[in-house]
């Protein structure tokens, strides 16, 4: 990581982060996790299945929290919070991508993006105005009144980055967002999420693919619920 990004307030922290599961012995996914992402990095998290990764992506995502260590997302230590808290951090702070879509088949493009804002108390002509820049932002104007069937993988995908976008979030979490689609469109993905970081987006990307994780700038690799090495990347 560059001395200028070490400086730059962080969007997450993570210090000593031990997370266990009930078990006998208790299941340690994660073993003292430290771990800083300043606002404006794109880190590809990347490791096999076993090393703590999807347990991370829950910490990160505010959807758990550790069994000891702190967790602190956008200045927020998330150990003591409510779950409504919770709930409303990830809603105001968070955007999510995750490898399934998760697009609702009935509504269009533009109508699956303003779901992000359900609860931002916007008016509908606000929240359909939003909707249709976060598709712009991810090039896909041009099919807003699409619904998901009528949608390419990649552009479904597209379609559920603008969702992930248009509550402009301290982080976006994208969790494998390339592994249902072919290597070609999973490219064209991983440039989208490129773009939007060169826009200024902080994103965060879990990967299993050293290939994908070699296109990010830092990469961060896990194993064994450990963080094994950190290291920038030449892309």
């Amino acid at each position: 990581m560059s001395e200028a990004a070490g400086a730059a307030r962080a969007v997450i922290e993570l210090h000593d982060v031990v997370k266990e599961y009930p078990g006998s012995p208790p299941v340690r996914a994660l073993d003292g996790i430290d771990l800083r992402v300043a606002y404006g990095e794109f880190v590809a998290i990347v490791g096999p299945s076993g090393s703590g990764k999807s347990t991370m992506l829950n910490l990160l995502g505010a959807l758990d929290r550790p069994t000891s260590g702190t967790v602190a997302i956008d200045g927020t230590e998330i150990s003591d919070l409510r779950d409504s808290e919770l709930s409303a951090l990830r809603g105001r702070r968070i955007g999510f991508v995750f490898q399934s879509f998760n697009l609702i088949d009935g509504l269009d493009a533009i109508e699956n993006v303003a779901l992000g804002l359900v609860y931002a108390g916007l008016s509908r002509k606000i929240r359909v105005q939003r909707s249709v820049e976060a598709l712009e932002r991810v090039g896909l104007a041009h099919r807003s009144d699409h619904s998901p069937a009528r949608l390419s993988g990649g552009e479904r995908q597209r379609v559920a980055i603008a969702r992930a976008i248009v509550t402009e979030p301290a982080l976006l979490l994208a969790d494998e967002p390339t592994g249902n689609l072919d290597t070609k469109t999973g490219e064209t993905i991983i440039e989208t999420f490129r773009e939007l970081h060169r826009d200024g987006s902080t994103i965060l990307l879990i990967t299993h693919d050293q290939a994908i994780a070699g296109a990010i700038p830092r990469r961060v690799t896990m194993r064994d619920g450990l963080i094994i090495d950190t290291e920038a990347v030449v892309v």
